[in-house]
């Protein structure tokens, strides 16, 4: 039984796996782009597969369309469905946002996927827009010390970048001034002749054969006589 029981856990658990996650509901951003035209994107992606569309919408008391969490609006425009766009106003289109070639205070995404509809509100007070994307270029620590536009150092970082440059430069200059005067003093007459002189072992030479000094003839040894002569 309770090997029955850990196998339709493992088949529940992979059942679970299997199911789509529930994603959040996407969220809207605008900034403004170097060219001067407005970049509406969304927070995350749709499929491919979804109909989308991108409409102007104006606020407004009177309620044609209603959302969770959105604000009430009146649609006023399509500008863009699918792959589709209104060139006099669009500039790009992609899966995940669309740049506007002027500014307006309200956009509305829609994406319909599988049946389910999916609307984001991207609103924006166009007025203040260029002050809020300078504040947003503005280097969030005022403290950084930078080479470039895009290289910077925190101060911490760059005390030991040049604490790290110095310890190498002495290590260098040391070694090219002191090493020669080492060798310069080693080599001097003046140690050569304090040093102690290595003792060579003698070779051994072989013992000269001395000639036998040269007898007169007929002269014998001591103690040497002629065998008739000796009884």
């Amino acid at each position: 039984m309770r090997g029955a029981g850990w196998i339709l856990l493992g088949v529940a658990a992979l059942w679970m796996s299997q199911l789509p996650l529930v994603s959040s509901h996407p969220t809207c951003s605008v900034s403004q782009q170097l060219d001067g035209s407005f970049k509406y994107e969304l927070s995350e992606p749709h499929d491919s597969t979804c109909d989308t569309s991108w409409r102007t919408s104006i606020l407004g008391p009177s309620v044609n369309m209603e959302e969770a969490g959105l604000m009430t609006y009146t649609t006023n425009k399509v500008i863009a469905r699918n792959s589709d766009r209104d060139d006099t106003l669009v500039q790009a289109l992609t899966n995940q946002s669309i740049t506007m070639k002027t500014c307006y205070d309200f956009l509305l995404h829609r994406a319909e996927c599988s049946g389910v509809q999916v609307m984001t509100n991207c609103s924006v007070n166009c007025t203040r827009l260029p002050e809020q994307s300078q504040n947003k270029s503005d280097p969030v620590n005022p403290d950084l010390i930078c080479f470039t536009v895009d290289r910077c150092l925190d101060p911490v970082t760059f005390g030991l970048c040049v604490f790290a440059v110095a310890v190498v430069i002495t290590v260098v200059v040391c070694l090219c001034i002191y090493k020669p005067r080492c060798e310069s003093n080693l080599n001097s007459p003046d140690l050569k002749s304090s040093r102690p002189q290595e003792s060579r072992p003698q070779e051994s030479r072989p013992e000269e054969s001395r000639p036998e000094e040269s007898r007169p003839e007929g002269s014998r040894p001591e103690g040497s006589r002629p065998k008739e002569f000796q009884t």
